[in-house]
C-alpha cells in the first residue's frame, strides 16, 4: 500500500457569504473543504492524501504568523478565496493581504498558492499587476473559457473550452509580469494564470471563476443580489439559466489545483526547493537575532533572490549525485 501523505492547507479567507449559502452550506471554510474533497475523489491520488484546512479571516485582520510557514507544522500549501469585495479597494484588510501575499511568494516559494475569483485579482496585485470594474458587465453562470496551449497542458491536452460557475464583476485587464495565460472569455480577457518554478513546476494557480460553487449557491447569490438592487431582471434571468449548467469545478479543474498542491513529483521538488528555503530561513534568523530593529525590513528583502542561481546549480548536483550513488548501491555484484 502507498504511503499516504498529510498535508497541512492554510485557507485565506476574505468574506462570509451571503446568509442562505451559510444556513444550508456553512462558510468558506466548509464550503472549500468539501469542494477540496470531492475533487480528491475524482482524482486516483484519494488514498494516498489526507489534508487539514486551517482557516484565516483576513477580511477581520486574522494573519498567519511566519511560524505557519517555517516552524514546526508548516503550511504544504495556500488557497486564497473569493469575496464580496472589490480586489482594487483601499480597505486596510486587502492591503494586509496584497503585502503578505508578495512577501510569502518571494519567501516561500516552495509553498504552492492557489487564486479564486477575488483571490486571482489579489495574486494579480501582489505579482505587480492590477485589478478593475470591468465596463463590460457581470459574468454568472456557468461559463465557457477558451484554453491556451498552456492552459491544456494544466486541465487537458484535448481540451479546447473549460466551463466554470462565474460570479463577478470585476476583472484583471492585463495579464501580470512573471504569469502565464491560462484561458480568456469574451467579457474576461484573464481567465487563469500561472506562475512556475524554475525547474517548470507550478508555483501559482488562479482562475476567475468559482470552482468551489455549485450551481444551488450560484442561485442562492443571485437571488440576494437581486433583493438587494445589485443585479437587475434582464441580468437575473440569464445568469439563472447559465448557473443551472454543469460546470468542470470538481473534475477537471479540481483535479488541476490538487497537481499543484500535491505534485505527483513533490519529493524531487521538495528536495529542490528545501534548501532555498533553509537559505531564506538562515538569514532571517540571522536578522531578528543581530539586529531586532531591522525586523521589519525583511519583507522587502528577497533573500532567495540573492543566491537563487548557486543554490539552483548546487541542489541540483546534489541531487544528480544522490541518484547516481543510490544507483550504483542498488545494482547487483
Amino acid at each position: 500500500m502507498a504511503a499516504v501523505r498529510k498535508l497541512r492547507l492554510g485557507l485565506f479567507i476574505c468574506d462570509l457569504p451571503v446568509p442562505a449559502v451559510v444556513e444550508k452550506y456553512g462558510t468558506y471554510l466548509d464550503i472549500y473543504k468539501a469542494w477540496l474533497e470531492n475533487s480528491l475523489n475524482a482524482t486516483d491520488r484519494a488514498t494516498t492524501i489526507e489534508f487539514r484546512l486551517d482557516g484565516y479571516n483576513f477580511y477581520k485582520g486574522q494573519l498567519p504568523s511566519m511560524e505557519e510557514y517555517d516552524g514546526d507544522d508548516p503550511f504544504d500549501g495556500v488557497i486564497v478565496t473569493g469575496s464580496a469585495a472589490s480586489a482594487y479597494e483601499d480597505e486596510k484588510w486587502i492591503r494586509l493581504l496584497v503585502d503578505h501575499l508578495s512577501m510569502i511568494i518571494k519567501q516561500a516559494p516552495h509553498i504552492p498558492i492557489i487564486g479564486i475569483c477575488f483571490g486571482h485579482q489579489i495574486v494579480a496585485r501582489s505579482m505587480g499587476g492590477r485589478c478593475v470594474r470591468n465596463e463590460k458587465g457581470w459574468e454568472i453562470g456557468t461559463t465557457p473559457v477558451q484554453l491556451t496551449e498552456a492552459g491544456k497542458q494544466v486541465f487537458g491536452a484535448d481540451l479546447s473550452t473549460l466551463d466554470i460557475q462565474q460570479m463577478h464583476r470585476d476583472h484583471i485587464p492585463t495579464l501580470p509580469p512573471n504569469m502565464e495565460l491560462l484561458a480568456s472569455s469574451p467579457i474576461a480577457p484573464i481567465q487563469g494564470m500561472i506562475s512556475r518554478h524554475p525547474s517548470g513546476g507550478i508555483h501559482i494557480l488562479t482562475v476567475q471563476g468559482h470552482p468551489e460553487f455549485s450551481p444551488d449557491i450560484v442561485s442562492k447569490i443571485i437571488d440576494a443580489r437581486e433583493a438587494s438592487g445589485v443585479l437587475d431582471a434582464e441580468t437575473v434571468k440569464e445568469a439563472r439559466i447559465k448557473a443551472a449548467k454543469r460546470d468542470d469545478g470538481v473534475g477537471l479543474i479540481g483535479k488541476a489545483c490538487w497537481q499543484v498542491l500535491a505534485p505527483a513529483d513533490s519529493v524531487v521538488c521538495a528536495q529542490r526547493w528545501s534548501f532555498e528555503n533553509e537559505i531564506a530561513r538562515y538569514a532571517r534568523q540571522s536578522i531578528l537575532e543581530a539586529k531586532p530593529s531591522e525586523a521589519s525590513s525583511f519583507a522587502n528583502t528577497d533573500f532567495l533572490g540573492l543566491f537563487k542561481g548557486p543554490i539552483i546549480l548546487l541542489s541540483g548536483g546534489l541531487i544528480i549525485l544522490f541518484s547516481l550513488v543510490a544507483r550504483v548501491h542498488s545494482t547487483p555484484s
